[in-house]
């Protein structure tokens, strides 16, 4: 079998999406951990959205120093957000008929055989099988600015767990796929492009979409050290800041998610509108979650909470759960989600 993977590697297209922006103070350690991966046949596209310090010039440095990394000169000026940003690079990469597909954050650093241990498990996973669309993911070890561990497991740390049993009834609600973990194969590409505008991050709606016509796989490894410091898009924030009541984490995750909590209702409507399209897959049963969680907000009184409890639609934990009923059952009905 070992044979065989390595033998399907060597045919197979590989590219790691980057997207950067003012990233210079840790991008070097990024790119020095990517170049110095155990399976060496890869490209690295990269898109800049209009840094301001020394960025570029660190992306031109190694583009001297090593043929596999390329930086993606477009038209399209600034994104405005990372998730565009990596739309930009999905959509390109997509045009040249890579196989799979990683994502790289400009402030992480992996582990030196995370590239050989994706793709061995995806092409192992993939096997005989009729082509579907497939997302791999690892856990992560939770580090500070300086590199030094936090945590040995954001999965562990943020008090996640892989859904192995319909994981869009969970997915629709909260995310636990980190995007700087991810492997994508082309099928879900494929599908996923381009990324609606509604979406908040690319890595949710990449688990959203394999949630729904594919299959998800968890390698239970951390095998990316994901920083945690000032200038994170998304950070890890730990799991009982989160739900202490004491906390200012608590208040303000309250707080913010009625905002953050409608997103993900305008995000299921992009989903549902997605899925309608997909002609190749059997979406019957996604589509009737996407349309109750879509439309959560139209109904009056009770009927939005029976919806979700019959459904199963859920937060993982017992406190979130109820949390995510309780902002449910208070959130103002036939509301206007823009």
């Amino acid at each position: 079998m070992t044979n065989n993977i390595q033998e399907a590697q060597v045919n197979k297209k590989v590219v790691i999406l980057m997207t950067t922006f003012n990233g210079e103070k840790y991008l070097s350690e990024q790119i020095e951990s990517i170049v110095s991966q155990t399976f060496e046949n890869w490209t690295l596209l990269i898109r800049d959205d209009g840094s301001i310090d020394d960025t570029l010039s660190i992306i031109k440095k190694y583009l001297a120093l090593d043929k596999r990394l390329e930086l993606l000169i477009d038209d399209k000026g600034s994104s405005g957000s990372a998730a565009n940003n990596f739309n930009l690079l999905c959509l390109e990469a997509l045009k040249r008929g890579y196989d799979y597909y990683f994502f790289s954050d400009q402030d992480d650093v992996w582990v030196k055989d995370k590239v050989n241990i994706f793709l061995n498990q995806m092409i192992d996973f993939e096997g005989d099988k009729k082509p579907q669309p497939v997302l791999m993911y690892s856990d992560l070890f939770v580090v500070d600015e300086n590199n030094t561990t936090i945590h040995n497991s954001f999965m562990d740390y943020q008090s996640f767990k892989n859904e192995q049993k319909e994981p869009l009834k969970t997915l629709l609600v909260q995310n636990y796929v980190t995007g700087c973990a991810v492997l994508v194969n082309q099928h879900l590409l494929s599908l996923a492009c381009p990324f609606p505008k509604e979406i908040i991050m690319h890595d949710w709606w990449l688990a959203l979409c394999t949630s729904a016509v594919g299959k998800i796989h968890y390698i239970n490894k951390p095998l990316v050290s994901y920083r945690q410091h000032s200038s994170n898009t998304v950070g890890a924030a730990g799991f009982w800041s989160i739900i202490n009541p004491f906390d200012y984490g608590f208040i303000s995750h309250w707080a913010e998610n009625k905002e953050g909590f409608k997103a993900t209702i305008r995000q299921a409507g992009e989903l549902h509108k997605r899925l309608l399209d997909a002609n190749n897959y059997d979406v019957s049963k996604a589509l009737k979650l996407t349309e109750i969680y879509s439309t959560l907000l139209s109904h009056n009184a009770y009927k939005p909470l029976m919806n979700v409890i019959s459904c199963g639609l859920k937060r993982q934990g017992f406190v979130p759960y109820f949390m995510f009923l309780g902002r449910l059952a208070f959130m103002p009905k036939n509301n206007e989600l823009e």
